[in-house]
C-alpha cells in the first residue's frame, strides 16, 4: 500500500480511527498520481443544428453568462472561465438532448496520454498532430482523440508554448 505522507495524522482523529478509511484514502492519493497525465478539463463540444445556433448561442451568452472568444458561419468558441465550450452548428438530424462531440482533457504530454489510451485497449481516432487555433491570438497546440471504454470521444490538448 502506498504510504501517504499525512494520513497517519487523519485517521489518529477519533472521527477516522479505522484502518478502513486510511486505506480508503490512500487508494485516493495513489490514484491521483496515476492522474498525472490530466492538468485539467479543456474543452465541451455541443452540437447543434443550424437552425439552432442562435438559440444555443443565446443561451449560453446571455442566460449561463459566458463570453463569446470567437464565432465563425458553423461554430462558436465560448470561454467558460477556466475553459472553452464550442458549439458547432453541423449536426444533419435532430439530436433531443444535444450531442456532446468529445471531452478535451489538457495535458503536458499527448503522445504519453495516446500510449496509455492504447495500453488500456482503447481504440486510436487520431494520433497526436500539431494545430494551431485562431482565437484572440494564434494557439499551437498538438492534440490527439481516442474513444474511451464505453465509445466515448476523449481528445488530449497539449498547449505548445
Amino acid at each position: 500500500m502506498l504510504e501517504v505522507p499525512g494520513a497517519e495524522a487523519v485517521c489518529m482523529s477519533k472521527q477516522f480511527e479505522n484502518n478502513e478509511f486510511r486505506n480508503h484514502l490512500a487508494k485516493c492519493f495513489e490514484r491521483r498520481l496515476f492522474m498525472s497525465l490530466i492538468k485539467g478539463l479543456h474543452h465541451v463540444h455541443l452540437k447543434c443544428l443550424p437552425e439552432q445556433m442562435d438559440m444555443v448561442l443565446n443561451f449560453y451568452q446571455n442566460i449561463i453568462g459566458m463570453e463569446l472568444l470567437s464565432r465563425h458561419e458553423d461554430c462558436a468558441i465560448l470561454d467558460t472561465g477556466d475553459g472553452i465550450f464550442e458549439i458547432f452548428c453541423d449536426a444533419e438530424e435532430l439530436l433531443g438532448q444535444g450531442d456532446f462531440r468529445h471531452v478535451a482533457f489538457a495535458t503536458d504530454d499527448t503522445a504519453a496520454a495516446i500510449k496509455a489510451c492504447e495500453a488500456y485497449g482503447c481504440k486510436i481516432k487520431e494520433y497526436p498532430v500539431n494545430v494551431v487555433f485562431g482565437l484572440a491570438e494564434p494557439t499551437p497546440a498538438t492534440i490527439a482523440f481516442a474513444y474511451g471504454p464505453i465509445g466515448e470521444e476523449i481528445e488530449f490538448f497539449q498547449i505548445r508554448g
